[in-house]
């Protein structure tokens, strides 16, 4: 999925573009994203559920990539909504 403005991230998730498809090299959409610190681009793969543990072929992941403090916040709060919606259906 090629993309760097929200309204085409919109509008390819809303059209069924795999949020968690991998390239070559092990790269998502979310890991792009963060790597060119694309917040708004970021949160919308976010909300529609891609996967925040996703890791490269040497096991960085999305957060490892981001540049700003605020991407870097919400890839965070992500993972950790991640764990406990994982905590919560183990229980």
């Amino acid at each position: 999925m090629k993309m760097g403005h929200p309204d085409v991230a919109l509008l390819r998730i809303d059209k069924g573009a795999d949020v968690n498809k991998h390239d070559h090299i092990g790269s998502t959409p979310l890991r792009l994203a963060s790597l060119e610190g694309l917040l708004g681009v970021a949160r919308l793969l976010v909300e529609a559920d891609a996967d925040v543990f996703a890791e490269d072929s040497v096991g960085r992941v999305a957060r490892d990539l981001s540049e700003t403090k605020n991407l870097r916040e919400l890839l965070a709060l992500a993972e950790a909504k991640s764990r406990l919606l994982t905590f919560a259906l183990a229980s």
